[in-house]
């Protein structure tokens, strides 16, 4: 697993950024769902999904990547001289462009000097292996944002020693990806493996942007709240978003995605100039994303669903999940929103993400709103959500989505429905072929404290509990085993 701080804050904006979980419509009713989806679609630039995969897998345009920062090529030609094959395992997808030579979550980037780069891109936070399957849209909950000290694979410290190899346009280029890291110095990142930093990315690259320009300056605004703690969350998968109007998991983010999507850019943009070539092609992008559906179980796991569980599992599904969750065969949407109170997940997010809260993200929603991104008419604004509340996820694939909740911190999916099988204190796999696809999750040992350990997830630490969402606890061992097998035909 290839650790890497500067990675870790380009990578996490890519759309990554966005696509931190959401909620839909309230409506209850297949003819309410209509109208939801009738109103999403009314508020966003139409765009061709295809070309949309395609920008996508290789960064964008030839002219204009969306991330446009990097380590310079020849760089990496001088790692591999030194027996560091960081691209060893490449997989081809449909790929142009020369990225084919490439890991699926890298991509080349020619800039205006004619330096090619390699950089990340959206794949790095929104596709994942399972099993020997690779899922684009599927959350990467492997991906390691704990290890700092290094930047694509390589001691950020070995660049002062490489940078005399390099021509003074290659130099230029390896300063603007290493600023990033610079900025981020200071601000606390996970210590677990797998937990993602997208919410403070948004502040650290806002506060060093200027909002009508978005040019690069060094000093940080001081009007920045940095120093509070920030709230680290999984990802969310993307086949799910068709059946929203909000993005984020306490609500915020309605309208035209395309642009909040697009956030991940501010990691590299010189101007507005860039900015508006990437927005050009954006809503394909986002035509894309929003076209994808859940995996099969099957295909996947290499395993058949037992129809006579499910079946029973279907009715347990109807009087307990249908009412937050919605049903997408009957037509029903999720509900808006669930007050944290009711339930009783870890309430840090929420509450950072609230006008009751008004965390640190609140300056990232004014910078956005008041910048180039939010001159576009109403449609992309961030506005934080009125309480602390949660918007309950479509349940669609959920059987690939461990761990869960919006922190990571239940590993299976058993575990969700029996509040008794969490653990406190726990070490899990992050290796795709460990993959329990009976529990649906991955597999975990129990320790008696963390340390230093960062595979260690450590739930008594604030914003990291595992409390509440205990609506399916009154059930029998045989109704949550029977709904467990249903969740798989998802």
């Amino acid at each position: 697993m290839m650790a890497d701080s500067t990675k870790c804050w380009i990578s996490v904006l890519s759309v990554c950024l966005s696509l931190t979980a959401a909620c839909a419509s309230d409506a209850d009713s297949k003819h309410a769902s209509d109208q939801h989806a009738e109103s999403m679609s009314s508020q966003l630039r139409q765009g061709d999904p295809e070309r949309g995969r395609r920008l996508l897998l290789n960064n964008g345009t030839e002219d204009a990547p969306y991330f446009n920062c990097g380590v310079p090529r020849k760089v990496l030609d001088l790692a591999r001289d030194l027996g560091m094959d960081v691209f060893a395992d490449a997989l081809k997808l449909e790929r142009e462009r020369g990225n084919s030579e490439l890991e699926y979550d890298y991509s080349f980037a020619r800039r205006r000097s004619g330096i090619e780069l390699v950089t990340v891109n959206c794949l790095l936070c929104h596709a994942a292996k399972l099993g020997d399957s690779l899922i684009i849209g599927l959350g990467n909950p492997n991906a390691d944002f704990a290890t700092t000290g290094t930047t694509f694979g390589i001691p950020t410290d070995m660049f002062s020693l490489l940078s005399g190899a390099l021509s003074a346009e290659e130099n230029a280029e390896l300063e603007r990806l290493l600023r990033v890291s610079r900025a981020e110095a200071d601000v606390p990142h996970p210590d677990t493996i797998g937990l993602n930093p997208a919410n403070v990315t948004f502040a650290v690259l806002a506060a060093h942007r200027d909002p009508k320009t978005l040019s690069w300056h060094e000093q940080v605004d001081p009007a920045a709240n940095l120093s509070v703690r920030p709230v680290f969350s999984d990802v969310p998968a993307w086949w799910n978003l068709h059946r929203r109007d909000r993005m984020f998991y306490s609500g915020y983010g309605r309208g035209d995605h395309a642009r909040i999507m697009m956030t991940a850019a501010l990691t590299c943009l010189d101007d507005v100039e860039e900015a508006e070539a990437i927005d050009a092609y954006f809503p394909d992008i986002e035509a894309y994303i929003l076209s994808l559906r859940a995996p099969s179980y099957a295909e996947v796991s290499g395993r058949s669903i037992e129809s006579e569980r499910a079946d029973r599992g279907r009715e347990v599904f109807v009087t307990t999940c249908v009412r937050c969750h919605g049903d997408a065969a009957r037509g029903i949407a999720p509900r808006t929103s669930v007050g944290i109170d009711e339930v009783g997940t870890d309430p840090a997010y929420a509450v950072g993400s609230s006008k009751q809260g008004a965390g640190a993200i609140s300056y990232y929603f004014d910078f956005f709103n008041s910048s180039w991104y939010g001159n576009h008419g109403s449609a992309g604004r961030l506005e934080p959500s009125e309480l602390p509340s949660m918007c309950p996820p479509p349940l669609d694939g959920v059987w690939a989505t461990a761990p869960y909740f919006h922190n990571g911190s239940v590993p299976t999916l058993e575990a969700v429905l029996d509040p008794s099988l969490r653990p406190k204190i726990f070490r899990r796999s992050f290796k795709p072929e460990a993959y329990d696809f009976e529990r649906l999750g991955w597999p975990f040992e129990e320790v008696a404290a963390k340390g230093d350990d960062i595979r260690v997830y450590d739930t008594t630490r604030p914003t990291m509990g595992n409390g509440g969402h205990t609506f399916a606890a009154q059930l029998s061992p045989d109704q949550r085993r029977d709904l467990l097998e249903y969740l798989k035909s998802l």
